[in-house]
């Protein structure tokens, strides 16, 4: 996963717009932060296919509820169909 680091925020002369965007640059650099160190990933198991997904996107499926082909297990879509890899 490559980390993600914000940019240097902008000034702006109208405070109001200069306070909103400094919190939001510190909220991103909280979230970069969280990221910091992942060494791994855990997938919820789905009871349905997801409303939206793309190529790469990977699933785990309960197999009884959704069931993408080879029952309970981790699939990922190739853009055309789910492939079941284990």
């Amino acid at each position: 996963m490559s980390q993600y680091e914000p940019k240097t925020i902008p000034l702006f002369e109208n405070q109001d717009m200069q306070n909103l965007i400094s919190y939001v640059y510190r909220e991103l650099q909280s979230i970069s932060k969280a990221f910091d160190g992942v060494q791994a990933v855990q997938l919820t198991e789905t009871f349905v296919a997801p409303k939206r997904y793309q190529k790469g996107t990977i699933c785990f499926a309960d197999g009884v509820h959704w069931n993408p082909g080879s029952g309970k297990g981790f699939y990922a879509y190739d853009g055309t169909s789910w492939h079941f890899l284990g």
